[in-house]
């Protein structure tokens, strides 16, 4: 993937495919590897929850989306709870607007955000 990095004033954001991120994976050690968890590739590790991190990086994403002439409005799931992520959504400015089932998590909550 040739995508330029998303700097923040915190953050450097590298996009990455699946096939490249099993790469990098495959890359590592077997001790390596025992320390990557599912969760490595989809969140922010518990020793560095609550600093905001998420909301950080998904203000940069939303910018990034918006500074795009083709895109109007920016959309989300989480799961259909009050959690995290739907903290983080609302600090950056998405509004809920109803539920959906996906494919593989069943009920989740719809976010939207529309440049302002």
């Amino acid at each position: 993937m040739d995508a330029v990095p998303i700097e923040t004033r915190r953050l450097r954001l590298v996009p990455k495919t699946l096939a490249e991120v099993r790469a990098q994976l495959e890359m590592m050690n077997a001790d390596q590897r025992a320390e990557v968890s599912p969760e490595w590739l989809y969140g922010v590790t518990p020793d560095q929850q609550g600093k905001g991190y998420a909301t950080e990086a998904a203000e940069a994403l939303v910018s990034y989306a918006f500074g795009r002439d083709q895109v109007r409005l920016v959309r989300a799931h989480t799961f259909a709870a009050a959690n995290v992520s739907a903290r983080v959504l609302t600090k950056c400015g998405f509004k809920a607007v109803g539920e959906v089932i996906d494919p593989e998590d069943g009920l989740v909550w719809r976010w939207e955000r529309q440049p302002a």
